[in-house]
């Protein structure tokens, strides 16, 4: 800006996660992190064909004056929107067995 390099530094303040079921979005400030440090999650309550989770991300932008050095901040300055690969949700099936029981045939 006018002959100067403008420095702007955006932070993520908040997370709008919509899993795709009918139930409420989750909103969050927690950016959670990659398996296994999740902290986040969601539960389907029933199978459903093709769903795709949107997340909604809003922005803090401070910008740091070229001249002056005085930072400005702009509070909601940007929501950016994702939306993951379609996929199937099923239902889980678990099987009890006991080994020990198996190998002496009952």
């Amino acid at each position: 800006m006018f002959d100067h390099d403008v420095v702007v530094d955006f932070e993520a303040t908040s997370f709008k996660y919509d899993f795709g079921d009918g139930l409420d979005p989750l909103v969050t400030t927690d950016p959670s992190s990659r398996f296994p440090v999740m902290t986040l999650h969601h539960v389907y309550l029933e199978p459903r064909e093709w769903v795709s989770v949107v997340l909604e991300t809003k922005w803090r932008a401070r910008v740091l004056h070229p001249v002056t050095g005085e930072t400005l901040t702009v509070p909601s300055a940007l929501l950016t929107t994702e939306v993951s690969a379609p996929f199937e949700v099923r239902k889980a099936k678990g099987y009890l067995t006991d080994t020990a029981e198996e190998l002496m045939g009952r």
